[in-house]
Parts: C-alpha cells; structure tokens; sequence
C-alpha cells in the first residue's frame, strides 16, 4: 500500500509513476503534486518544474490549466526556464491578491521594479517578462508565500546565514518556518498517494481541497 511506503520510498514510488504516464497524464499529476500545498490553502502559489523535456508539454499545458482550473479552482501561467522548458506558475487568485496586499510584499515587489505591485494582473505580467531575462527573479518568493524579510535577505545576502532551510531560506523564526515546511511536505505526501492509488481528478480534489485526511 501507498501510505506504508516512507518519504524516500514514495518518492521514488512517485517518480517512477510519473514517468510512465502520458503527457497530459504526466503535467496533469505533476502539478497537482508540487501545488498540493497551495491547493489546501497553505500557500497561494507554487512554481512548478516539470523534470520532463517533451515537446507535447506546451500542447498538453491549455488542458491541464483547464482541469486545475475546474477541479482545483488553481490559475496556471506558464513560465520559461533559461533553456527555453517549460515551468507551471499554479496559484490561488484569492490568497494570492492577499499577499500584495500586504505593505511588505508591495515594498519588496516596488523596490525590485515592479511598476504595480497592487494589482495581481499586472505582477503576473511583469512576471512572466522577467523569466525571459538572464537571471532568476527572486523576488518570486513573495508571490509563493515566503515571509518578505526572508526573500529581502536571501536577495542581499545570497542565502547566507539562514536559520532553516526547506521549502525556503528562513532567516527569522525557525520553528515557525519549520511547521510551514511540515505541512506543505505534509500535503504534497497526501497528493503523492492520492496519485500512486490511481485517483481520478475529482477524487483528488475531494480528498486535497476539503482536507480530509
């Protein structure tokens, strides 16, 4: 059974099914997986980097933004990474229109030259721009739910001393930030056995949306 199997093991379990799903199959459970913690509202967004170089990925990226969507009540924006693959953008409108409006999301998102760091429409945009650049937006972990001090000192001090690392460099309070990285690795281990049993879209939406474990 799926849930006897430890983190390594449903790791391994996870990618080896993932492998051997179609395309659409494939991007489909892939983001649903990394987004889990996002689709159970612990965080707005999630980037998501399909370790898959298919060129049906870009085809099979409207249907599954269509079912996310539907099932999941997720957007999606597909982003470049510097070879040119692609990378989801999955977020919660809602929770995420929360944290621009936030003084502190909005003072980062302004200093790093955002023209609107208010309106969500207009980050995405700019967003999207800046992944055709040479170097990584950082400024990115606001949007995916890190406190904006942490993304403030990870930019200035590259990832330098910071107090904890999981999901990101913490530099404020450790067990804090430890609980937020044990419930996204809970959620994402949830999703991972929802997808290893054969779970339908639906069915996963029942179980990750209404937090029934």
């Amino acid at each position: 059974m799926t849930t006897s199997l430890n983190a390594a093991g449903r790791r391994m379990a996870l990618q080896d099914r993932l492998a051997g799903l179609p395309v659409q199959d494939f991007l489909d459970n892939f983001v649903i997986y990394h987004a889990a913690p996002t689709i159970r509202g612990l965080k707005p967004s999630t980037l998501a980097c399909p370790n898959r170089t298919d060129p049906g990925l870009a085809e099979a990226f409207p249907v599954t933004a269509r079912r996310l969507s539907r099932h999941f009540g997720l957007s999606l924006l597909p982003l470049r990474n510097r070879s040119g693959g692609l990378m989801v953008f999955a977020y919660n409108r809602g929770l995420l229109s929360r944290v621009l409006a936030e003084p502190a999301s909005r003072t980062l998102l302004r200093g790093a030259g955002f023209s609107d760091p208010g309106r969500l429409d207009s980050v995405l945009a700019e967003l999207r721009g800046r992944f055709d650049g040479e170097a990584f937006p950082h400024e990115i972990g606001v949007l995916l739910g890190y406190p904006a001090d942490d993304v403030a000192r990870f930019i200035h001090d590259g990832g330098k001393g910071a107090t904890i690392t999981g999901d990101w460099r913490a530099y404020g309070d450790e067990v804090t930030a430890r609980r937020a990285f044990e419930r996204n690795r809970a959620a994402r281990a949830l999703a991972a056995n929802l997808i290893l049993s054969g779970s339908s879209l639906p069915e996963m939406a029942a179980r990750l949306i209404h937090r029934q474990e």
